[in-house]
């Protein structure tokens, strides 16, 4: 589809093509607004379309601020894209949704309000969600019959698209197709325990497997930021490695 990067995490491979200046990167403005949708990521699994279709409708865009947000963190903390600055701020909640408003303390504190600039490309963002996605429902239902396959489909939104004994990683990949994010402090419990095992797990591996330490340090080198970096500053970015191992053992350690 026009518009649309071809590979997942293009946010990525924009960002450390070393061979593009920023003028160069700012032309893929959707790999850093939209980095989940690609093509790879749309097609190698079906039911993302579906999901993503039947959430951005049910919920409203309001719902999906924050998360739309956090996933265009690099295109925010980066000079990549460029800042349109206003002395008003925008409504993010409510039936104002989207309008300017002039900026009080009380609404920016509780959430209600956003600076203008970050609230500009999010806005954008979830435009290009909405235009992508009628594009691709255009084309499907462009000769099927009103009605066709609609008891499948009340079916498949009721029950989910996404079973919900994924492991952690893919559940997280998950997260830009699926509902918006509720905050729920069992579920918080649950995955900062699931984290602190696999961080365990792994120290675990790197103190007594020393092949999976040489394995490690052969992915350090193989990037291309290690290859251009001169003698000195791979011999501090190995050491940080090691620094960052014995920190990360002490705090697991600190809270098994």
């Amino acid at each position: 589809m026009s518009g649309l990067e071809p590979n997942k995490w293009p946010q990525l491979k924009r960002f450390y093509a070393y061979d593009e200046g920023w003028p160069q990167k700012r032309e893929h403005r959707n790999a850093f607004l939209v980095p989940h949708l690609n093509v790879e990521a749309l097609t190698e699994e079906k039911t993302r379309v579906l999901s993503l279709l039947s959430n951005r409708v049910i919920y409203e865009p309001e719902e999906f601020f924050l998360l739309d947000r956090s996933l265009m963190e690099m295109a925010i903390t980066e000079p990549i894209l460029g800042r349109d600055f206003n002395a008003n701020c925008v409504v993010v909640s409510g039936d104002l949704y989207g309008q300017l408003r002039e900026w009080s303390e009380e609404p920016m504190h509780r959430g209600e309000l956003s600076g203008y600039p970050i609230a500009k490309l999010v806005l954008e963002a979830q435009s290009i969600v909405m235009h992508t996605l009628k594009t691709i429902v255009e084309a499907v239902l462009e000769d099927v019959p009103d009605g066709l396959g609609d008891a499948e489909w009340r079916a498949q939104v009721a029950e989910g698209f996404f079973p919900a004994t994924q492991e952690l990683a893919s559940s997280k990949l998950e997260h830009p197709y699926g509902p918006p994010p509720v905050s729920c402090l069992e579920e918080i419990e649950v995955t900062v325990l699931l984290h602190l095992d696999l961080c365990a797990d792994e120290l675990q591996a790197l103190k007594c497997d020393p092949r999976h330490a040489h394995t490690r340090v052969r992915e350090l080198r193989a990037g291309k930021n290690f290859n251009k970096m001169s003698s000195d500053n791979r011999c501090a970015w190995l050491l940080f490695f090691i620094y960052g191992f014995i920190f990360f053992s002490l705090m697991v350690e600190a809270c098994a």
